[in-house]
């Protein structure tokens, strides 16, 4: 499990980092509360603002994941004592993912072993940080910076469009008014595909047209419908990934229970109403 933020404030440790039991390291290995709130966007920061969020880069310098490569980043001295520079934490990259995902596997032996700080190794600075480092990099790796790419795409979209037709640009201003009021961080609210809101910046480019984006047109549709006293009785609209799901259960009917699986209730429901001519397919 990637590390993430049920809160602003509030930074979870990874699953491989638990079975150690070491509270000591448990304590140091969380980013404190108060840097949290400024080195991380707020879960409630709007897209807008979240494009313009200050985050570090990823590193350009090759990186092998090798063991000599780890342990360059731990030291056995303490982390210095001064105050933690929230700009230079900003502004200095941070390893690449394969990295991180060593380090963060690495960090439990590491503190075992003695070691009391992380520098960041793969740059010229010598400064040592608490073992907090690590879980910074890998929320910013894992968490923020996919999403970002991927409204900053949107962004740039937008912009584009805005100086286009009169049409497009309509549209356009319209969709950059919403991105203020929308957090980045959560999952789409209002219909039965729960996506990352992220998923959303698509709808933003050229390559729009993709399941989440029709199931979200094909609800919308459905609820129509289903206002209708005339037509809600004898039309249903299924989503992009029900056709899928009975391919991927008719392959697996010789080692599954059909009748007895709870993902394969739509399925039987569905195919019980075109049994009992209650429904037809289109």
């Amino acid at each position: 499990m990637s590390a993430s933020m049920s809160h602003a404030n509030t930074v979870k440790v990874h699953n491989h980092t638990e079975h150690h039991g070491d509270v000591a390291f448990m304590q140091i290995y969380s980013v404190p509360e108060h840097l949290a709130a400024t080195l991380f966007p707020a879960s409630d920061l709007p897209i807008s603002a979240f494009v313009q969020f200050p985050i570090p880069s990823v590193t350009s310098a090759p990186q092998a994941v090798l063991p000599n490569t780890i342990q360059q980043y731990f030291c056995l001295e303490h982390p210095h004592p001064s105050t933690i520079d929230h700009a230079l934490l900003s502004s200095l990259p941070i390893p690449t993912e394969p990295i991180i995902m060593a380090l963060v596997r690495a960090a439990p032996e590491a503190w075992n072993a003695g070691k009391r700080s992380v520098i960041y190794a793969h740059t010229d600075s010598t400064y040592r940080y608490p073992f907090w480092l690590i879980a910074f990099w890998d929320r910013i790796a894992k968490d923020i910076i996919p999403p970002l790419m991927k409204w900053q795409a949107a962004h740039r979209f937008v912009e584009q469009q805005l100086h286009a037709s009169q049409a497009n640009s309509s549209v356009a201003s319209n969709f950059q008014m919403h991105l203020s009021m929308l957090p980045w961080e959560g999952n789409v609210c209002g219909f039965m595909d729960y996506s990352p809101i992220s998923k959303l910046a698509q709808f933003a480019s050229r390559s729009w047209l993709c399941d989440n984006n029709i199931n979200f047109a094909l609800e919308l549709i459905l609820r129509q419908i289903k206002s209708s006293i005339i037509l809600a009785p004898f039309c249903d609209i299924l989503q992009t990934y029900f056709t899928n799901k009975l391919r991927t259960t008719f392959e697996a009917r010789h080692h599954k229970d059909y009748f007895g699986a709870d993902d394969c209730l739509q399925l039987r429901e569905v195919g019980q109403d075109i049994a009992n001519g209650m429904k037809t397919t289109e």
